[in-house]
């Protein structure tokens, strides 16, 4: 099973950066299978930040402990690193339809 996780980057971050402290982060990990090694890519390009696609391989008994953890352990990693973590600056409101 594969835990199906996003992180946000700013452009202006190193994408080959950004990857290889996700990737370090998850090493030695017990709930993160070693083979197949996570997939970790680019998903997508947002008006703020760029997504990334953090994939790793999971015992599917794990799953809660493994995505929590993971999410902590990068979110760690990136500001041990000085990585900033994209977010809007702006809260934009917009009409409810009917």
């Amino acid at each position: 099973m594969r835990l199906g996780l996003q992180v946000t980057m700013p452009y202006a971050e190193s994408f080959s950066n950004v990857k290889k402290v996700i990737e370090d982060c998850l090493k030695d990990f017990s709930h993160i299978m070693e083979e197949p090694a996570p997939l970790i890519g680019i998903e997508s390009f947002d008006f703020h930040n760029i997504i990334i696609s953090v994939r790793p391989y999971i015992h599917p008994d794990n799953y809660w402990d493994a995505n929590f953890e993971s999410l902590q352990r990068i979110k760690k990693a990136l500001h041990e690193e000085n990585i900033q973590v994209a977010y809007s600056e702006e809260i934009e409101l917009g009409k409810v339809g009917s």
